[in-house]
């Protein structure tokens, strides 16, 4: 299978000649060894996607030849994580994973129980770089923003449709999730949400959810939250195309 790289541009008109960013060069070059006329695939982060000839493979400055050139719709909804701040590795677990499930942004903020400080310049390139690599190992199209971290009431007041996930939210079958537009899955710290915070998320509309009986880790909840959500979403956006039969 031919090898995906990200363009700095959006993608140009076939024939047309471009120049990957250093990042990508030196992949093409050093650690996959491509050579000139080799083929591969490139997408440029916002839909467009096509087929593309190695004219130069040098380290620093890459040049290919765009010889197929597609442009994707963009989806019809869109769901974005807002994750409170981790310790360690584990935000970096929790990007990469919910990036390969299909979150269009992940919004990390500040709730009241973190144990996490903010993260440095080279921890936000770090993360951008994992959803960076993400998004191109598992297909996507579209590479997902990691935002710099706000205070997590900014970020909820942001959304129409806010669902949070709790250990005392509501057992059962997951909230409803729009067919089109954008919803935000909320996923707390290390040590939870307090009962203040979680009655402060539903003054502001968003509804409560559970993941289940048992007390998950906080970042083994982000990614079950996604995929659920995700599963969820799916679900919804194929109903909205899916017309029975009037004689059935």
């Amino acid at each position: 299978m031919p090898r995906r790289f990200l363009l700095p541009i959006p993608i140009a008109p076939t024939g047309s000649v471009v120049c990957l960013d250093k990042e990508e060069s030196r992949h093409l070059a050093r650690v996959l060894r491509h050579r000139p006329g080799d083929t591969v695939q490139v997408f440029d982060g916002q839909g467009g996607w096509g087929r593309a000839v190695v004219e130069e493979a040098a380290a620093d400055a890459a040049r290919l030849r765009i010889v197929e050139q597609r442009q994707a719709s963009p989806p019809l909804a869109r769901l974005h994580l807002a994750q409170a701040l981790l310790k360690g590795d584990k935000m970096d677990l929790v990007i990469q994973k919910s990036v390969e499930l299909g979150v269009a942004a992940i919004l990390p903020c500040h709730s009241r129980h973190c144990a996490a400080n903010r993260p440095s310049v080279q921890r936000m390139r770090r993360w951008r770089r994992i959803a960076r690599e993400a998004a191109k190992q598992c297909g996507r199209l579209w590479l997902p923003h990691v935002a710099e971290p706000e205070e997590l009431h900014a970020v909820v007041n942001r959304f129409d449709h806010v669902v949070f996930f709790w250990e005392n939210g509501e057992a059962g079958e997951a909230p409803s999730l729009p067919a089109k537009g954008d919803c935000l899955l909320v996923v707390g710290p290390e040590g939870g949400f307090s009962s203040e915070e979680a009655a402060d998320l539903c003054a502001q509309g968003a509804i409560p959810a559970s993941l289940g009986p048992f007390i998950l880790r906080a970042e083994t909840a982000a990614i079950a939250a996604v995929a659920v959500s995700m599963f969820r979403l799916r679900q919804s956006v194929t109903s909205c195309f899916l017309h029975k039969n009037p004689a059935q």
